[in-house]
């Protein structure tokens, strides 16, 4: 008579811990569990939707495809929970809109209106959390900076008769600099929303512009 070998046991018992050092959950795991089915474990906390989890063991990501005992997790070892902001995607439209997106859940999370024509341009600040605008059309160009969280516009600056073709921020996030249809380049104060200074040495429409 063939006699069924038992089911092998959990290796392990491994808790994990936010940053903070609360415990959030401890379950018996195998060495040859990996990211997925430590995550299903996991599936409890509901993770914010513009947020993603991470496990740390020490300073090492489990990642997909690699097991506790590839990273040397013990029984009795301590994991650590990481919540990080997850991924946003803007994009632009001749609608006169923009929009904001949850990259990883594919959630619509904001629609930018204000504009009064199609928006050509837009950028995430260093940072990422304001993003600025450009439309440029008949009777309307405009640049204006929105918060990310929120979606609501913190400032407008219109064109006044010389269209705007793209804007950019600073590496620090604290100057814009637009590029227009007349040639000239004008930085501009984030905190004050002033116009710093203006450049006027080119001919024709500005395309872009980079800081160093």
């Amino acid at each position: 008579e063939l006699k069924r070998s038992p089911l092998s046991a959990p290796a392990m018992k491994v808790s994990v811990n936010t940053m903070s050092g609360e415990v959030v959950a401890v379950f018996d795991a195998d060495a040859q569990w990996s990211r997925q089915e430590l995550m299903a474990k996991l599936c409890h906390l509901n993770s914010p939707l513009d947020s993603r989890m991470q496990l740390l063991y020490g300073t090492t990501v489990i990642s997909a495809g690699v097991s506790l005992a590839d990273v040397g997790v013990e029984d009795g070892s301590q994991l650590t929970l990481v919540r990080t902001p997850a991924p946003k995607l803007l994009t632009t439209s001749s609608d006169a809109t923009a929009m904001l997106w949850n990259i990883s859940s594919t959630l619509h999370t904001h629609t930018l209106e204000g504009h009064g024509s199609g928006i050509t341009f837009g950028v995430f600040a260093p940072g990422g959390e304001v993003v600025l605008t450009v439309s440029s059309g008949d009777g309307d160009s405009a640049v204006k900076i929105w918060d990310v969280s929120s979606g609501i516009c913190l400032q407008t600056l219109e064109a006044e008769g010389d269209p705007v073709g793209f804007a950019a921020f600073s590496r620090d996030g604290e100057i814009v600099v637009t590029g227009h249809e007349s040639g000239s380049v004008r930085l501009i104060s984030v905190a004050s929303w002033e116009c710093l200074f203006t450049l006027q040495e080119h001919r024709d429409v500005v395309y872009s512009a980079a800081f160093s």
